[in-house]
């Protein structure tokens, strides 16, 4: 009982730590932010932070997951995968970018140092949680290729979507953009089941 109190203040802790930084990000670059921004943000020491992160670039890896999961959201069931149309959760992923200057900055320019680091680890995130939800709805004995090689094909194809979305003559329509990227992956993975 103590342990999962103590564990839940923790999940909390990490959190109230990453809003500090989604936060932070509303007003100035990922470069601009220190630890102590973050720490005093969330009102948390330094030994409190360190204890669940090693550095700020490990906080914005947990952002990015909690956004990936929450774009991944609609995507349980190979019904999904395979829909004529984004779900909503994709849509209003596109839709954030979309109004979010910070989101659509490059990240070579918003994270300075901790660039090519952090694409790296960005494009591996991305790739295990699309696998993770591919593997769960997927049945995996019909794949005509590896799941993991299905999984970095999806996500290239987001990022580079996502890249090409945060360009000004496209920004205009989430939607038409999210319906077009899902049609995409629908084609990648029909392709991966062998159906076309």
């Amino acid at each position: 009982m103590v342990h999962q109190k103590a564990a839940r203040q923790g999940d909390k802790t990490k959190q109230n730590i990453v809003t500090a930084l989604s936060q932070r990000l509303r007003s100035v670059t990922y470069q601009q932010v220190t630890v102590g921004d973050l720490m005093r943000q969330a009102a948390v020491g330094r030994s409190t932070f360190y204890r669940h992160f090693t550095s700020k670039l490990d906080v914005l890896l947990l952002l990015h997951g909690n956004r990936f999961g929450q774009m991944l959201a609609d995507y349980q069931t190979e019904a999904d995968w395979l829909a004529d149309h984004a779900g909503a959760s994709l849509r209003q992923f596109f839709e954030l970018v979309g109004t979010n200057s910070n989101l659509r900055r490059s990240l070579g320019y918003t994270l300075g140092a901790d660039s090519e680091l952090a694409k790296h680890k960005i494009g591996q995130l991305i790739a295990d949680r699309i696998e993770s939800s591919l593997r769960q709805a997927l049945p995996q004995s019909e794949l005509t290729v590896p799941l993991p090689l299905l999984s970095a094909a999806v996500a290239a194809n987001l990022q580079s979507q996502v890249v090409a979305f945060k360009e000004p003559t496209h920004r205009s329509d989430a939607q038409v953009f999210a319906d077009q990227l899902q049609r995409l992956n629908r084609g990648l993975i029909l392709a991966a089941l062998g159906r076309i």
